[in-house]
């Protein structure tokens, strides 16, 4: 992905680098040329490329996971815990985490597992609904960015979110 444009000013780096010092205040939103839209975030914890986060009201992002509340992105770069990074809230994004049960046909929800920040799809799956996210294709687990299990799929994004509702399926 390249520099970010618009509004009133441009990213100072691609979205896919991490920094360790701050570049734009939290919660600067910025799109790309191709109608990304991006929140400049704090890590609260590490990812990779690909994996979903939730963020709080201080911009401070940690792994989605099913039990989370809040407004969520898909960060598109590796970070570690304090770094300052892009997460994509808008716009199609083709490295998103998720497993195989994503088919594009579904509901995605906030993956069960304690070590988080991927989705699942339909209803039997346990986990937070994601709200604003469509998923666009299928997983492919042939190369797995986390755990075994795990792929990547394409979703566009309308600013998501999740609120805490679990899926029929969820305990």
């Amino acid at each position: 992905m390249g520099n970010l444009t618009g509004f009133s000013q441009g990213g100072a780096y691609p979205t896919s680098e991490g920094t360790t010092a701050p570049t734009h205040a939290l919660g600067t939103i910025l799109a790309d040329r191709s109608g990304g839209v991006w929140i400049y975030l704090q890590a609260g914890e590490s990812f990779v490329k690909g994996e979903w986060v939730v963020y709080d009201a201080s911009f401070v992002a940690s792994q989605l996971g099913a039990a989370s509340r809040g407004p969520c992105g898909i960060a598109d770069g590796t970070v570690t815990s304090d770094d300052y990074f892009w997460a994509q809230i808008e716009g199609v994004n083709t490295t998103a985490v998720g497993t195989s049960a994503v088919t594009s046909a579904g509901q995605l929800v906030a993956g069960a597992s304690s070590d988080g920040g991927y989705v699942s799809e339909g209803t039997s799956a346990a986990g937070a609904v994601v709200y604003g996210a469509i998923s666009r294709s299928a997983c492919s687990t042939a190369t797995s960015p986390i755990t075994a299990g795990l792929g990547l799929f394409t979703v566009q994004l309308f600013r998501p979110y999740v609120n805490g509702l679990l899926t029929e399926g969820s305990s």
